[in-house]
């Protein structure tokens, strides 16, 4: 089984539904605006993490842009979601947007992600095609962040 990184958006009428009844998280998941990161997630969070450390002026809330958040609900599968409040999803918005992709490129070491057990470790050895899916990863990760930022939403992390 593939442990696979979604992100999805939660509207403020969804923060309430899960406030009042935490185990109807699925049902609310179920049909809002989602991200799959497939099996890149953790590869992501491994480059936004080395960005973060290479770059002293980078927000703290980068490694929180894949999982983070305060866990909510049943298990998904893989454990349970953490949820950003709007104001997080905003502030990280704006620090993925600063990013220099090359910077973040340059953070790419197949080596260093499999001497970290970086999920799935067998696939980070291909190299440029691989690093190619991060980039694009990526992009889908800024603009679903500035989306949700905009529309002033919340943001549920989760392995599936």
């Amino acid at each position: 089984m593939s442990m696979i990184g979604m992100l999805t958006q939660l509207t403020a009428a969804d923060l309430a539904a899960i406030a009042g009844a935490p185990r109807q998280l699925p049902a609310v998941l179920d049909g809002a605006p989602t991200l799959c990161l497939d099996k890149l997630w953790n590869g992501l969070q491994f480059l936004l993490e080395a960005y973060a450390v290479r770059d002293a002026s980078a927000p703290d809330l980068l490694d929180r842009a894949v999982l983070g958040g305060d866990p909510v609900g049943p298990d998904l599968g893989y454990g349970r979601a953490g949820v950003l409040p709007a104001d997080d999803v905003r502030r990280i918005a704006n620090a993925l947007t600063a990013i220099d992709g090359a910077r973040l490129r340059d953070g790419f070491d197949p080596g260093a992600m499999a001497d970290d057990d970086i999920y799935p470790t067998s696939i980070w050895a291909e190299g440029d095609s691989v690093l190619h899916e991060l980039m694009t990863a990526f992009v889908d990760l800024v603009a679903f962040y500035q989306s949700a930022a905009a529309a002033g939403n919340a943001m549920a992390t989760y392995l599936t």
